[in-house]
This record gives C-alpha cells, structure tokens and sequence, in this order.
C-alpha cells in the first residue's frame, strides 16, 4: 500500500462517518459564523434568482466615449477577420440583375470599335482580323471576349481593348455559335470538338484549364451536327447547351461544369428542311439565381424548361428568344421584335410590345426598315430598359427603348453584318455592364 492509497482510505472512512451522523458537530460552529459575517454585496439582492425579463430596469449608466470606440473598433476588427475567412472558403459571388450601361462593343470590319450608351462617340479600338463574331462582355464589364475565325481561336482582351489573350485555338474550338462567360467571371464556355465528339469546351479566362465535358460522336455527313449555344445558370451549378443528334433532331441538355450529370431536357424531331432559325436557337436561364427555368425556342415555338420540376411550357410562336436582365419579361422575334411580361405569359396573356416596326416576309424584302428594325434576335440593355440588334440589311445596330416611348437610335457600320441565322453567325455586338 502507498502513502496514496493510505490517504484515499482515510478520507473515505471520515466521509462515511460524517454521513452516518447526518448533521455534523460543527454545523453549530458554522452557523454562529456566518451570522457574524456580512453578507456579499453580489449576493445581498434576491432578484438575482428570478428570470432576468422579470426584474430588469432601465438604470444603466451610459459608457464612457472611449469605451465605445474600443468596442466599436473590436467589432470592425471581427468583421474583417470574418470576411477573410469567409472570402478564402468560398467562390467570388456572381453579380445579378440590373446594372448600368456601360460602352456598346461591335465589329466594323477590322476594327472592334466602341461607342457610348446612348450610341454616339464611336471609336476604333483594336485592329483585328475580319470575320470576328461573339463578342461577349463578361458579367463584371471587366474583360470581353470574341471569336476569331483563323484558328479558330476564342481571345479575351480587358475593358480597354489592351492585353489580349488567346485562351483557345485550334480543333478545341468550334467555329461557330456563341461564347457564355461564367456569372463570376472567370470561365468561358463554347462549342468545340475533343477527340471526334462534340462537346461543351471550358476554360478560365487567362487560358489555363481547358476541359471538354460530356460528347457526342460526330456524324460524317451531318456537318451541322455539334454542341453549341451554351449558357450559364446564374447560380454557375449548370450549363445548358444545344446538341444536333442526327439530320432531323436537336435536343436541349444541361450539364455541370465539371461535366457530371448530364441529362436532355427537352427537343424536337423532324426537323430536316426546316430554318435554322426554327431550330434550338439558344437557352437563357431566368435571372434570379433562385429559379431554375430556361427559355428557348424549338420548331418556331417559344419554350420555358424548369428544371426543379422537369416541366416544360410554350410561351409563344416565335423563335430568338431572350430575357431581360431582371427576369420580369421576355422578347422574341417574329415578324418582329415582340416583349411581354412573363407574369403575363405564365397566365398566358400575352400582351405584347413592339418596340421595333414589325413587317411580314423575308427580312431581306424590306430595305426600307434599314436603321429601324432588327432581324435578329433583341439583346438587352445591362440595365434592361433597351433592346438592340443589327438591322434588317446588316447594316447597323438599331435599339429601342423597351416600352416603344422613344424612337430608335442607330449606330452605321461601314462594313455590314453576316445575316444571322440563331446559330452559325452570332451579331457581333455587346453591351457592357458595369457592377453597381
């Protein structure tokens, strides 16, 4: 037995005894002390046992000044602590919605030429080679992106036209339809090919990491066939994209970006002879990052997909569908320029605005609405109060006020657009947004 031990026994048995006895021979003692002892201030009042709502007065003095500016820079020192952390755990947030205009970027030629927001103040910018298309502004206004037919090669140049980066050349890289910037600005997404397949190709804005995600083996004779019209969910969890599968079906899909998941959503068959025009033209996620619908159109009819509840809807006869900026409304092309807000269309009422002249016919029939109307599918103003596209003859970019209020405003080009067809030659025009 140690001194430990011998010591435990000693405790154990004096425990037991004082239990044994119930009240210890000193509790005398300890009571006549205690009476004789003042009592802690901290203990002296009684309301310190009842719940604190029940007792609390407003009988606090104020602090000193110095004491709230301590608190008050501790406080901004946690929170910039936080936001550290924060920012290093998590992905830059994308910018949504509204935002103001910034310079209207367009090809004239060889010259990739800027203008101000209300179309005046033209000037040349960058010298490039002819046959540019898919201008894009990224979603932050701060680099804009374009598709170069020798190559063919996606280059990305900052806000000012300087320090151009050729982010993709060669067989990666299909020649034709349009170039979706991710909603933080970092990722570019297009059409190309990888080993014999169609696919979705990404890449980060400064050329690193190219990837291709999912495939389809091409066909010989069916040299339309692709993956092309890719675009961005706002929450950057998806991408839609456009497939051709054979001469007579096109089918729209959606994919993550690290091209899990892949799945058809929707498409049409017996399309062969039919406008390209009347083929899936392109795929526009609503806005609102909260939603998960896509408006496209298929087989000359104007669709919405939700992808949460895999339903899909027809809106409207048309096809170049887009939506504007805020989500609340959509345009489309039809013997015109159409717009109607989709709470509207939800109820299918589809009360219409016209911003543009409307007409019947081929576009290319009437050269009197040179300057006035577009043929083209009606991109949105960043702050969603215009629409534009290039003009019945090519020959200009025509826009609008949204509501038809004012007349349209033109910008000449000295050199005319390609015809658009919603798939092989995207305008080569974009409006900048600048972030609030």
């Amino acid at each position: 037995m140690t001194l430990n031990d011998g010591f435990d026994l000693m405790v154990s048995d004096w425990l037991d005894e004082v239990a044994e006895q119930r009240t210890p021979g000193y509790l005398d003692e300890i009571l006549a002390e205690t009476a004789g002892t003042r009592q802690r201030l901290a203990w002296s009042s009684p309301e310190r046992w009842l719940p604190v709502e029940t007792t609390f007065q407003v009988r606090l003095a104020p602090a000193p000044r110095g004491l709230w500016a301590l608190v008050a820079v501790a406080a901004l020192l946690v929170a910039v602590v936080l936001a550290a952390f924060s920012g290093a755990s998590r992905p830059h947030l994308p910018t949504f919605g509204v935002q103001a205009n910034g310079h209207i970027a367009f090809v004239d030629g060889s010259t990739l030429e800027f203008a101000s927001a209300d179309g005046t103040n033209v000037a040349s910018i960058l010298s490039i080679p002819t046959g540019v298309t898919a201008v894009q502004w990224s979603p932050d206004g701060k680099h804009l992106a374009y598709r170069e037919s020798t190559g063919p090669s996606i280059v990305v140049v900052t806000a000012d036209g300087k320090d151009a980066v050729t982010v993709a050349t060669g067989a990666s890289v299909g020649p034709w339809g349009s170039i979706a910037w991710s909603p933080d600005s970092r990722r570019l997404a297009f059409g190309g090919f990888s080993q014999l397949h169609a696919v979705v190709v990404l890449v980060d804005a400064d050329g690193t990491n190219l990837a291709p995600i999912g495939g389809v083996p091409r066909t010989a004779n069916l040299p339309n066939e692709l993956k092309a019209l890719p675009a961005w969910s706002p929450d950057g969890q998806w991408i839609s994209f456009v497939a051709f599968e054979g001469s007579d079906s096109v089918g729209l899909y959606a994919v993550h970006p690290d091209g899990t998941w892949e799945q058809r959503l929707a498409g049409e068959q017996h399309l062969a002879g039919a406008p390209p025009s009347e083929y899936v033209a392109a795929s526009w996620w609503a806005p609102d990052p909260s939603q998960s619908r896509l408006l496209y159109s298929v087989g000359g009819d104007v669709k919405v997909f939700d992808l949460a509840t895999s339903t899909e809807t027809t809106v409207a006869q048309g096809f170049w569908p887009t939506w504007s900026p805020d989500g609340t409304r959509i345009s489309w092309w039809r013997d015109g320029t159409h717009i109607a807000l989709v709470e509207d269309l939800d109820a299918g009422i589809p009360r219409t605005v016209e911003p543009f002249p409307t007409f019947t016919g081929s576009c290319a029939d009437h050269p009197e609405l040179a300057g006035k109307a577009i043929c083209a599918p009606a991109y949105w103003s960043p702050d969603g109060g215009w629409v534009y596209g290039q003009d019945v003859v090519g020959g200009s970019i025509v826009f609008a006020k949204v509501d038809g209020s004012e007349p349209t405003r033109m910008i000449s080009l000295d050199t005319p657009l390609e015809p658009v067809d919603g798939l092989h030659h995207l305008p080569s025009i974009s409006w900048q947004p600048i972030a609030p």
